[in-house]
């Protein structure tokens, strides 16, 4: 099983994976289950919170202050390589956390799964809302995939993603799993969603191994 994982705005795939190998090993822990970070196929201008030895390590999957020039075309492009041209590993699940998160839940609608191809099995959504950007507003109006298990991370304090607009789309997933934790922007302990990750992947019908379970 492969779980594709997608990074925020400024990250890129190394930098996400040393974040969040914390989160997702207790459940992602043997051989069988290979965990994809790709890097966003656009470069960004560094963060006053976020800098890197290269920067061309600052990474997005689209632009938001050139509404003409988004650059998504390129994302869709690549994300339509990553989850068919990668022979014996497909993709079957997706994650994300902020842009990456809201491009996790884009990937669970109509059109782009007509654009890529493809269509995920089940998406973990951490600190993501609605995009406001008009290139992608035609993708939500298609509609969400009814058939699709999520699991929405909720931040009781985000400054950057409202807490409300993360459940409200929440909401509009048929087979949702919604879980708080505390913190501002960030990812969230395991011990703090374990819970709702059980109560998730129960759905989903995933069997994996807690090393803590008795």
């Amino acid at each position: 099983m492969r779980l594709l994982c997608l990074h925020a705005k400024h990250l890129n795939g190394a930098s996400f994976k040393e974040q969040i190998v914390k989160l997702i090993s207790p459940i992602f822990n043997n051989h069988d289950r290979i965990l994809a970070f790709p890097d966003g196929p656009l470069k960004c201008k560094t963060y006053r919170h976020i800098r890197w030895k290269n920067p061309n390590d600052h990474r997005a999957w689209w632009y938001e202050d050139t509404p003409q020039k988004t650059g998504f075309d390129q994302t869709v492009k690549a994300l339509k390589h990553i989850v068919n041209d990668i022979g014996k590993n497909p993709v079957d699940g997706v994650l994300g956390f902020s842009q990456g998160a809201s491009l996790a839940a884009m990937m669970a609608t109509r059109k782009m799964a007509e654009e890529i191809n493809w269509r995920p099995q089940f998406i973990i959504v951490i600190s993501g809302k609605h995009s406001n950007m008009d290139i992608h507003q035609s993708y939500y109006d298609s509609g969400f995939l009814g058939d699709i298990p999520s699991l929405h991370m909720v931040s009781r304090s985000d400054a950057v993603t409202d807490p409300n607009d993360s459940v409200k789309l929440a909401f509009e997933f048929e087979q949702s799993v919604t879980t708080h934790f505390s913190g501002n922007h960030i990812l969230p302990d395991y011990d703090q969603i374990q819970r709702s990750f059980n109560l998730f992947f129960n759905q989903v019908n995933m069997v994996y191994h807690n090393p803590d379970d008795p």
